[in-house]
């Protein structure tokens, strides 16, 4: 775990947290977190060992990067890759901003009253907060700017965003920390006693291990590789 390889990890991690969304929901690209095996993660860690890692081996052999440093480089963004993707963000405000206003168009949530069995404070909402509706609802489905024209931070409705951020985030930090013990207690279990394989882990696996002497990791010194 060298300085250099938590440093980048951690500034791709953030990238794909902080970018992740901006590029899917208002660039509409291409997913940055579409599946198991992120392009923005695999893509780069493919960078690293097709073009970074042999110059910098052909420079001095001793500056390449290790299978051990380009683990920890993909494993810090690879852990937040559930924020911008449908794990979080993609579903996350909307499903605390809407029910509201479905209630509204829909007569099923009308005739069941759905959302007098929600407990309060769990999604957004303006009459606790002094906001109207156009205020805090409004705002999220059309927007709040214009053609050039920006909003600041302070001019989100944080009034009716407050309550239930408050109650949701710890939630899932709680929730994350959890899923890291459970997957550290499980490890041994399915490694060492089921011989499990990680699929996602293995294809990092082969792309990284490289042996002594060489530019490029074995997978990709085979040409059958190359043929496939």
């Amino acid at each position: 775990m060298s300085f250099r390889a938590i440093l980048i990890g951690f500034v791709l991690a953030m990238v794909v947290a902080a970018g992740g969304h901006f590029n899917d929901v208002y660039m509409q690209q291409t997913y940055m977190v579409g599946n198991f095996l992120p392009v923005s993660v695999v893509g780069f860690l493919l960078l690293l060992v097709l073009v970074v890692g042999p110059v910098l081996f052909f420079i001095r052999a001793g500056w390449q990067f290790s299978a051990a440093e380009l683990a920890v480089i993909v494993a810090l963004p690879f852990a937040v890759c559930v924020v911008p993707g449908s794990g979080l963000l993609r579903s996350f405000t909307p499903s605390l901003a809407l029910p509201e206003h479905y209630e509204k168009m829909h007569s099923s949530w009308q005739k069941h009253e759905v959302l007098s069995h929600v407990p309060e404070g769990l999604l957004v909402g303006g009459e606790q907060a002094g906001l109207s509706e156009e205020e805090y609802l409004g705002a999220f489905l059309q927007g709040k700017g214009g053609e050039g024209q920006r909003i600041g931070l302070g001019d989100i409705p944080w009034a009716a965003w407050r309550a239930p951020l408050m109650r949701w985030v710890p939630l899932f930090l709680v929730l994350m920390l959890g899923l890291i013990g459970l997957s550290l207690m499980l490890h041994r279990q399915w490694t060492s006693h089921e011989h499990l394989v990680y699929p996602v882990a293995e294809v990092v696996t082969q792309m990284t291990a490289k042996g002594e002497g060489h530019a490029l990791p074995a997978a990709l010194r085979d040409r059958f590789f190359w043929f496939g």
